[in-house]
């Protein structure tokens, strides 16, 4: 996959990015640009994940008083609905809604 085509499956991917908070949001990509974006890919069936996300929890809030300009976005690997809704309440972070990610077209 070229360059051009990884941007054209970006794009694809989702005009938005979805951050569940006590309400759901949305914000574009183009409102990332200019930030620094990690990409969380994480499970809640994976101990080691599970283990983490508090830790990265922690670290990101810290960094977000710091620098705003920093964002985490969350791409799961639950194997349904309810385990991601589940896990990403321990979220403070973006994350693409699992109804888009579970259709596996990256």
């Amino acid at each position: 996959m070229n360059e051009y085509e990884a941007h054209m499956d970006y794009q694809h991917l989702h005009h938005e990015v979805r951050s569940i908070e006590r309400t759901t949001r949305t914000v574009k990509i183009s409102d990332l640009e200019g930030k620094i974006v990690g990409i969380y890919f994480s499970a809640n069936w994976y101990p080691p994940c599970h283990n983490f996300t508090p830790i990265l929890a922690n670290a990101y809030e810290q960094l977000k008083n710091y620098d705003p300009g920093f964002e985490i976005v969350f791409v799961s690997s639950d194997e349904d609905q309810n385990a991601f809704d589940e896990y990403r309440a321990l979220m403070p972070w973006l994350a693409i809604p699992f109804s888009i990610w579970n259709q596996r077209e990256l």
